[in-house]
């Protein structure tokens, strides 16, 4: 999974009302795969984590990465981790998708999020050249 919540880590203004409601289907989904995999004697992967949703929905919409101090409980490095993992998987799959709408969404997802701090090559090279 890209995140994983720890016992001590908090994230300010989630919505979970909000997420039950828009995302039943794939929590629906995820529940009766994890029961498969039990009833066959398999070890469950993970269940979905909804927990960093908040900080995604800042930092989609602009958000400043200074503000995540204030979001979350997690390290910046763990943020930028969350963040460069959920940007991995989202190019990944936008290469094996069949549906061309959906790719091209996924990538437009991953370049709202693939921004700022979270661009570290970009900003490197950025700095090289002055």
């Amino acid at each position: 999974g890209v995140y994983e919540e720890r016992r001590n880590d908090w994230i300010k203004g989630t919505d979970w009302e909000y997420i039950k409601k828009r995302f039943a289907p794939f929590i629906a989904g995820d529940e009766l795969w994890r029961g498969a995999e039990s009833a066959e004697g398999l070890d469950p992967i993970k269940g979905l984590d909804f927990g960093f949703t908040r900080a995604v929905q800042h930092w989609y919409h602009g958000g400043a990465f200074e503000d995540f101090k204030d979001l979350c409980s997690s390290s910046e490095g763990d943020i930028v981790r969350h963040f460069l993992l959920c940007c991995q998987f989202l190019r990944q799959l936008s290469h094996v998708v069949e549906d061309p709408v959906l790719a091209e969404r996924l990538k437009a997802v991953r370049s709202k999020l693939f921004r700022d701090v979270m661009d570290a090559e970009t900003n490197l090279r950025r700095s090289c050249s002055i």
